[in-house]
């Protein structure tokens, strides 16, 4: 990780990408049935038109969809192990086509927290795979498509090299410290008092020491817990809470920003013995503002140009 603010003299390379079609005429999720999506299952919450969310199989999923019985084939091709794509690939409609999730407020976040665990246990039922993740991608600039509020779900037959090396750098610091690493995170931040932006009885948000991108947010529980799944009501509508607000500051700092966030949580397959002992799920939330460019990309090496404490501030103060 690189912090050069100096290079931000010259001029953030701000990302230019075509605008997404605003208009209901052409959204495929204004008629979800009508354009032959089977709806496995739907949410309702008041206050909303006729429906708050539906979920469907993705039209163009990643991975093929499996059921619990049916493990992906592993096969080899000289030096490389080759998996079957085998999983769950499911999107997350929410109802009305003019409101951003950037817009949703606490009671709306809960419920949509809520969607995402009871999904995400259904579909750890239902599949074979080693991980499940939740994301969200908002705008061309995140690798959307679509102008309508969306979230996705897709289950995998492999860990993600991301997820496990996360994972397992928990681990070794846990074993060579005896002290679990994101606690000691949570413990410098409050003590630092820097980069919190936003924070409840159950969740903090800051703006990590070491933030790869500008304005790069995450959001943790304070109480231990490395399943995600195992989220409570209570947790849910304080989570709500915490990531409405978080939103609330974004945008307003920000100017409505494309952005990416997803949820970071133990495997389905409990291959660690007490990962609760050493890992703690989580969500990032990274605005898309900027481009990287070959040392980046060639080296694994981020450069931000943004202070992650000036950051912090603007949220936090918003």
């Amino acid at each position: 990780m690189l912090f050069a603010p100096d290079r931000a003299k010259r001029g953030v390379r701000v990302l230019q990408c075509e605008e997404l079609d605003r208009s209901k005429d052409k959204c495929p999720f204004e008629d979800i049935e009508g354009n032959g999506n089977e709806v496995l299952q739907a949410y309702n919450l008041e206050g909303w038109h006729s429906w708050f969310a539906k979920v469907i199989n993705n039209k163009y999923p990643a991975v093929e969809r499996s059921c619990a019985n049916e493990e992906a084939e592993i096969k080899k091709h000289g030096p490389f192990r080759i998996h079957e794509a085998r999983g769950v690939h499911e999107v997350i409609v929410f109802g009305d086509h003019d409101k951003l999730m950037l817009e949703f407020n606490g009671k709306e976040m809960a419920q949509v927290f809520s969607i995402y665990r009871d999904r995400y246990e259904a579909i750890s039922k239902e599949c074979a795979s080693d991980y499940i993740l939740i994301f969200n991608n908002h705008g061309s600039k995140a690798g959307g498509t679509l102008y309508h509020a969306h979230s996705q779900i897709i289950s995998t037959p492999v860990m993600p090299p991301d997820v496990e090396a996360s994972i397992k750098g928990a681990e070794r610091f846990f074993m060579e410290y005896k002290l679990k690493v994101y606690d000691a995170m949570i413990d410098q931040e409050i003590k630092d008092g820097k980069r919190i932006i936003a924070e409840n009885d159950d969740f903090i948000a800051f703006c990590p020491f070491a933030s790869k991108t500008p304005y790069e947010m995450r959001v943790f529980p304070k109480e231990d817990g490395a399943h995600f799944e195992d989220l409570n009501e209570g947790n849910i509508t304080n989570l709500g809470a915490v990531v409405s607000e978080v939103f609330r500051k974004m945008d307003k700092v920000l100017k409505r920003p494309d952005f990416n966030f997803f949820i970071h949580t133990s495997p389905l397959h409990r291959r660690w013995e007490k990962p609760e002992d050493f890992y703690t799920w989580h969500i990032e939330i990274l605005p898309k503002i900027s481009l990287m460019g070959g040392f980046e990309i060639g080296s694994g090496i981020y450069v931000n140009v943004i202070n992650q404490d000036e950051a912090a501030a603007m949220l936090r103060d918003a």
